[in-house]
């Protein structure tokens, strides 16, 4: 799922003044499309390179990205609810962006948005903890983070800056098996 898609899934989602929205966008890189009246994502470069050889721009899918959390952060002060926006990759990279882009560095400092926490991603906390690659029937050697990795992610840098005292410990724990022998959907 793209940044553009995580925001219209939002929008469309009923919550209160006293809901708390925390969003962790994915790579700006990748990309979704609808076809046959349904969403295709197609995730990144490595699933589908014609899209990349032909279309794809870093400065625009960042541009997609950057207006996705200016919608929602502008969609939560109209609602009335509290947002606050997490990065699954480092902030100004994506999956195949390894240098930040010149003009993503200028669009990204021309916005205010005060509840961002784009420095501790969840791409860099799973490398940093050796978790451990799953395996599942669209790849057998997936490098997503495991159950167990995003609750210690929430836990250790979310939950603090969000202020929110959650326990999910067991169900994580059941999911983390789950997902090491390859049952997920």
């Amino acid at each position: 799922m793209d940044c553009a898609r995580i925001a219209r899934v939002l929008l469309d989602t009923e919550v209160t003044k006293n809901d708390v929205v925390v969003i962790c966008w994915t790579g700006f890189d990748r990309f979704n499309y609808q076809s046959e009246d349904k969403w295709q994502g197609l995730g990144s470069m490595l699933c589908n390179k014609d899209f990349y050889t032909k279309f794809y721009t870093a400065e625009e899918r960042f541009a997609t990205m950057y207006d996705a959390m200016t919608l929602i952060d502008r969609d939560s002060k109209t609602r009335g609810y509290q947002d606050w926006h997490f990065s699954a990759f480092p902030w100004l990279l994506g999956e195949i962006e390894k240098k930040p882009n010149p003009e993503n560095i200028m669009r990204s400092q021309s916005r205010d948005l005060d509840n961002l926490f784009m420095q501790e991603d969840l791409e860099s906390y799973k490398i940093g903890i050796n978790d451990p690659r799953t395996s599942h029937k669209y790849n057998q050697d997936d490098d997503h983070p495991t159950p167990e990795c995003h609750w210690k992610w929430l836990k250790q840098v979310i939950l603090p800056k969000i202020k929110i005292d959650l326990d999910l410990g067991d169900r994580v724990k059941l999911d983390q098996q789950r997902a090491l022998k390859g049952d997920v959907d």
